[in-house]
């Protein structure tokens, strides 16, 4: 929604000339705009207190006659007793802002001789009706948005064009008629014109049509459109969700991105001359039940038909050559369809969740992306010798589907294929993998990539031939612990997602890069160490593991992505190794259980914030209060400086000491042969390992001793934390 202007933004845009010359005649203030043709224009009169208004034609100062040609810049701005207005034929021009935010203004009259109107000349004001007049050929953006009591708008013939938001948020405009002069519209014209019932006929000679015309018009049912127009522009009558019924001109060669989705409309005929359907041009038309597409269409688009719940079945033309990402996602009704020939590509869950009992796949498209079919209710599927390449998941989650066979031809497959899904094993024809556990794994030739496991139960051992795990690898597997061996140096998104009983991952010390989402909701898994190879964690690696309370960073870290960490509200406590660079956006977003906060680099790294937000939300909120930060000794003052890290209130240094070192302090304790000490009874201490697992807490009795845990670990007695290393 708009927002009214502030004072400030007026002046700095609506500046008088200095030194003009004004006086004032009945109480109504003027400017001189020319000595040589004695003409005046209405100046300020914003503290004016009539109600009604009528400005002649002329006026007389100093003997000299002046014609009264325009309305200045601001003239009424903000008057609230003004109701009516009545202005002389001699107006040619109306300044910015002239009306603005008069809203008991009511009535004006629009002279036939007007020329312009300015920006947010009516802006918020309370006019009921307006005519644009033939002289003014480009109405100016924003002219009279917020309007919200105007119900009657006319145009003469010689409007040709109209700015954006000239009419937005007039919420009580009924109906429109668009002259045939109008040959160019801009942006969001009606937006949210929300009582608007009827465009009027849209003339032929619209060339230009500026996206979201006529978004959010929610009472609109009748539109009219002429033949000889060519074109639907982007988001046109997106969200109008009364329009139940709308003839497309013959002549249409044009629909853009989403111009009807999330209509109204039952149904649908594309007119013959339509070769390109726009990017979720009926996405969510959830009453839609039939849709004609014509011979000649190539292209639909990116959730195109998405959500179209109520559409039953889809006849496709011949000369379709794409269908893109998500296209007929979540069709639950749609329950056949044929996909042509010549058809050479599919898009990313094209046909996910859909309605569909069976698929075959033409040979023409080489490549079957990925989750394709994920969760539909094919019970058969055909994939032809010819086809090449095989995504992940492409009948993932299909419940009802209890075979797939992987013709000859395949020579890549991304991942696992029919994760969470009925189909007990695979019968893979090509040789350019190796089918074991009773056909339910997959490898590349010779083993050293893991595709994936329809096997579920029992125990699962990796081989040593096996450097990377394929995308899903063990999604949705049962599996409690897995062992990654040595000698994997990858492991692809999604890897261990939705394993809710693994309790126990080894990860290898030779892994360097793993991928988005590689742990997901893996709810059973309290602790994580990332082995020290990998440098990069890319956004959202470590994701939604709900009971996670440990987490070891590699040693050699550099970034962290955004939402790496994001929701796992059970971390205690996490140490930023000291080759850290940046954390990204939400990288902790949701670990609300941090109270130990540790970063070992004596440069702060970088914390992500964006420059329209006044805090740093890579952690949460109250993590910045309740937390403690530990950071190197001397480094205090920078860490206080830095963005995000400023936020902490609780600040304390770390001193080290090294496993032949003895710490000895003047507080009753010190650290030493790997152990803690204490010369003095009833101080509180608190033991950490790195990863964040708190292995010992209590009060001390003279003469006592705590052992450390074997490595570094973070030991805090009292108000002071030290970073020691035990044997």
């Amino acid at each position: 929604m708009f927002k009214k202007l502030s004072l400030t933004s007026i002046l700095s845009c609506c500046v008088l000339a200095l030194g003009a010359q004004t006086f004032t005649v009945d109480g109504i203030a003027y400017n001189v705009t020319s000595t040589t043709s004695h003409e005046v224009e209405v100046g300020s009169n914003a503290s004016i207190t009539t109600d009604s208004v009528t400005i002649p034609s002329t006026v007389t100062n100093g003997g000299t006659s002046y014609t009264v040609t325009g309305v200045a810049a601001r003239a009424f701005l903000y008057n609230k007793n003004i109701t009516y207005v009545n202005l002389p034929s001699t107006v040619k021009t109306i300044g910015n802002f002239a009306f603005y935010v008069c809203e008991n203004l009511s009535t004006i009259n629009f002279p036939e001789n007007l020329e312009s109107i300015g920006r947010y000349a009516f802006g918020w004001s309370g006019i009921t009706s307006a005519t644009i007049p033939a002289k003014i050929k480009n109405l100016t953006e924003y002219a009279f948005i917020n309007c919200d009591k105007m119900t009657k708008l006319t145009f003469e013939e010689g409007v040709q064009s109209i700015g954006q938001w000239a009419f937005a948020q007039c919420y009580s405009l009924d109906s429109i008629q668009l002259p045939r002069s109008l040959t160019s519209v801009e942006p969001y014209l009606f937006f949210l014109c929300s009582g608007l019932k009827s465009t009027g006929v849209i003339h032929k000679e619209l060339k230009h049509i500026g996206a979201n015309m006529f978004i959010a018009c929610s009472s609109l049912t009748d539109v009219q459109l002429e033949e000889g127009l060519t074109t639907l522009g982007e988001d046109m009558f997106c969200s109008c969700s009364a329009l139940t019924h709308i003839n497309l001109p013959s002549t249409l060669d044009s629909i853009g991105a989403w111009a009807l989705a999330q209509s109204g409309l039952i149904s649908v005929v594309v007119p013959a001359n339509v070769k390109y359907l726009g990017e979720a041009c009926f996405n969510r038309d959830m009453a839609l039940t039939s849709v004609t597409l014509p011979e000649g269409l190539e292209v639909i688009d990116d959730w195109c038909f998405s959500q179209c719940t109520a559409l039953s079945n889809v006849k496709l033309p011949s000369t379709l050559k794409k269908i893109g990402d998500y296209a007929f996602n979540q069709n639950t009704n749609v329950t056949s369809i044929t996909l042509p020939a010549g058809l050479d590509s599919l898009g990313f869950q094209s046909f996910a969740w859909a309605g569909i009992t069976s698929m075959d796949f033409p040979v023409n498209v080489k490549e079957i992306p990925s989750e394709c079919l994920l969760g539909s209710s094919v019970t058969s599927v055909n994939i032809p010798e010819g086809i090449t390449k095989l995504g992940e998941g492409i009948v993932g989650s299909c419940k009802k589907l209890t075979s797939l066979t992987v013709p000859s031809t395949v020579t890549e497959i991304e991942g696992n294929l029919a994760y969470n899904s009925t189909v007990p094993s695979i019968n893979c024809k090509s040789s350019a993998f190796v089918m074991e556990d009773n056909n339910q794994t997959m490898y590349t030739t010779g083993k050293t990539r893991l595709i994936g496991t329809l096997k579920k139960t029992g125990t699962f051992t990796i081989p040593s031939t096996v450097t990377s795990l394929a995308k899903r690898a063990f999604s949705y597997t049962n599996y409690s612990q897995l062992d990654v061996p040595e000698g994997v140096k990858s492991i692809d998104d999604y890897a261990f997602s939705v394993m809710s009983n693994l309790s126990k991952l080894t990860l290898p010390s030779t892994l360097t890069q793993v991928g988005k989402y590689f742990i997901l909701s893996c709810s059973s898994l309290t602790s994580v160490s990332l082995p020290d190879g990998i440098t990069d964690l890319p956004d959202h690696a470590v994701f939604s593991n709900s009971n996670l309370e440990s987490v070891k960073l590699p040693a050699n870290l550099e970034t962290i992505g955004e939402a790496a960490f994001s929701y796992c509200p059970k971390i205690k406590s996490i140490d930023f190794p000291a080759k850290v660079k940046s954390i990204g956006k939400e990288a902790f977003a949701s670990s609300t259980a941090l109270t130990s906060v540790t970063s070992e680099s004596t440069t702060p790294p970088a914390l992500f914030q964006a420059s329209y937000e006044k805090t740093c939300n890579v952690f949460p909120s109250s993590v910045y209060t309740s937390a403690t930060l530990y950071v190197p000794k001397g480094t205090t003052s920078d860490y206080a400086a830095a963005t995000g890290w400023k936020q902490f209130t609780t600040v304390q240094e770390l001193e080290e000491t090294g496993v032949d070192e003895t710490l000895v302090t003047d507080d009753g304790w010190k650290i030493a042969g790997g152990n803690l000490n204490f010369s003095q009874s009833g101080m509180h201490y608190e033991i950490y390992t790195v990863a964040g697992a708190q292995v010992a807490t209590g009060t001390s009795y003279a003469g006592t001793s705590v052992k450390l845990p074997q490595g570094f670990s973070v030991v805090k007695v009292g108000d002071k934390a030290v970073k020691a290393m035990g044997k």
